[in-house]
């Protein structure tokens, strides 16, 4: 028997999901009673799923309405990367001087970031990005630093699918991260930060990019 906290996890995933491929447009009014009958629960862990979703910023609710997905001006976008870089880039050289093991957990996303970007899998291939990013942020020592992260990243997800399909080849991002990686590998904290701020303002860019012309 699934738990209630299972059933709003499930919608909360569904709901994300739609996001992410344009099926649950923004700025468009979404009912809480429809979204259950699509997806077989009651209204209950849709609320609480809606609910978990506005306090990451993906929605905004109306109430005794509904929800609207929102979308995001290129100001909000702006400091959603500034935020990024100001955590992320110093991440990155703590990250070259991290232990063995901590580096072999960034490898092995990387690989993995690799392997499914070859195969031309997208949606794998986001997830393997997340988890690089993630490792590296976890190798700090600071555990709240992912999770913070996976929250700004969470802002960006309908954007961040568009630019994956739209700009560039799975194989051409995945290689982005290749000086990244060169710099915690070698243990060359300056070129870690370099790669990751060029990084980050290379997705920063083709977001905007994507904005101005959709």
């Amino acid at each position: 028997m699934r738990t209630q906290e299972t059933l709003t996890s499930q919608v909360v995933t569904s709901i994300r999901a739609a996001i992410k491929d344009g099926t649950m447009p923004g700025g468009v009014l979404h009912s809480v009673g429809s979204i259950a009958d699509q997806l077989g629960v009651s209204r209950t862990p849709v609320r609480e799923a809606v609910l978990q979703l506005a306090n990451l910023g993906l929605v905004e609710i109306q109430k005794n309405r509904g929800f609207i997905v929102i979308e995001h001006d290129p100001a909000d976008l702006e400091r959603i990367f500034q935020i990024r870089s100001w955590l992320e880039v110093p991440a990155a050289g703590l990250a070259a001087q991290a232990d063995a093991k901590a580096k072999q957990r960034i490898q092995h996303a990387y690989d993995r970031m690799l392997e499914v970007a070859a195969a031309g899998r997208s949606a794998d291939l986001e997830r393997y990005d997340a988890q690089f990013h993630s490792a590296i942020l976890s190798a700090t020592g600071n555990a709240r630093l992912a999770s913070i992260v996976d929250d700004l990243r969470d802002l960006l997800i309908n954007r961040r699918h568009t630019t994956t399909d739209r700009l560039h080849s799975p194989i051409d991002i995945a290689h982005d991260h290749d000086e990244i990686l060169r710099g915690i590998m070698t243990g060359d904290s300056a070129l870690a930060e370099a790669a990751m701020q060029e990084h980050l303002s290379r997705i920063r860019g083709d977001v905007l990019h994507i904005l101005a012309t959709s």
